[in-house]
């Protein structure tokens, strides 16, 4: 929808990096430049996860932006006509006004009342709009549901911060839930056909949801309970400690048995293994011995048989 993210951005470096929804929309309004790009979509859908689920339609809309051609497929949408065609006709003669079909998906923020924040890779049927005349019905449609959102957005908040202040209090849901309405309802313009309903109506109707309800216990039993829960869990963490120390006492002692009993093993083989070794020594002593025996014996023979041969021969 703007011109702004036609532009290149600002020389500086300084980046911006806003931690809540709030700043990411000042950001986005203001220093748009600053936003890392790779990032834009990261934090939108991040910070503003909570808003665009409230927000969110809950089927495809028509989404408008102004823009030169080839610039169509940017973040930057609006829901009005005649906004992007605004935006068209301050860059001259070459601005054209693309529509867009959107589905819920690709919707992921809502920085200003005529701004939606969109993933451009999900947008469907990008094309050139019709020209329109006149458009003062469609902007009056347009700024009507702005108005709406608007007041949304701010019952919204003043309702859960009237919930946060009343949490603790020792109050039960029903009269929370009816205070927390109440505070969101003084600051809320009346509308043709609201009618007002007392707390005393309020609570007959919802009575049912909170019948079988247990009775909500007192700022001192709820902290005499979360202390006993602490101590339970202290206990069940000093136990579950003891059992891991006893468990990894077993295992070092099954390790260092294990160790002990391959030594001893390892022993027993060398022992055979030194016997069998003793027993074949032994036996190759004996085998020489008896052939250097069998040897002497021949060559006395021998001699002897020499002898007697001398002796004949004389």
């Amino acid at each position: 929808m703007s011109t702004d993210e036609q532009q290149q951005g600002s020389t500086d470096d300084s980046a911006v990096n806003p931690t809540t929804l709030e700043e990411l929309k000042v950001a986005w309004t203001v220093r748009r430049d600053r936003l890392d790009r790779r990032s834009r979509v990261r934090l939108w859908r991040t910070l503003g996860r909570q808003e665009a689920r409230e927000l969110r339609p809950d089927g495809p809309i028509p989404l408008y932006r102004g823009c030169l051609p080839g610039d169509q497929r940017r973040m930057s949408w609006t829901e009005s006509y005649w906004t992007a065609r605004r935006y068209a006709d301050r860059l001259g003669p070459e601005g054209i006004v693309y529509v867009a079909e959107a589905p819920p998906s690709a919707l992921i923020g809502w920085p200003t009342a005529d701004e939606v924040v969109v993933i451009p890779s999900r947008l469907r049927r990008i094309r050139r709009a019709k020209e329109r005349q006149g458009g003062q019905s469609d902007q009056r449609a347009t700024d009507r549901q702005s108005r709406r959102r608007g007041a949304a957005r701010t019952w919204r908040a003043d309702y859960e911060q009237g919930l946060a202040d009343r949490h603790g209090s020792g109050e039960t849901l029903a009269s929370m839930v009816v205070g927390a309405r109440r505070d969101a309802n003084r600051g809320r313009p009346a509308r043709r056909g609201d009618r007002p309903v007392s707390d005393a109506l309020w609570r007959r109707r919802h009575a049912a949801a909170y019948e079988d309800a247990p009775p909500r216990p007192s700022r001192w039993e709820a902290a005499q309970q979360a202390a006993a829960a602490e101590v339970a869990a202290a206990e069940q963490t000093m136990v579950d400690a003891d059992a891991a120390a006893q468990q990894r006492a077993a295992e070092v002692d099954a390790y260092f048995a294990g160790i002990e009993q391959r030594q001893q093993d390892r022993h027993a083989a060398l022992a055979a293994e030194a016997a069998q070794w003793q027993a074949e020594h032994d036996e190759q002593r004996l085998e020489v011995k008896a052939r250097r025996e069998r040897e002497r014996q021949a060559l006395q023979q021998r001699e002897a048989a020499l002898a007697e041969q001398e002796v004949a021969q004389r």
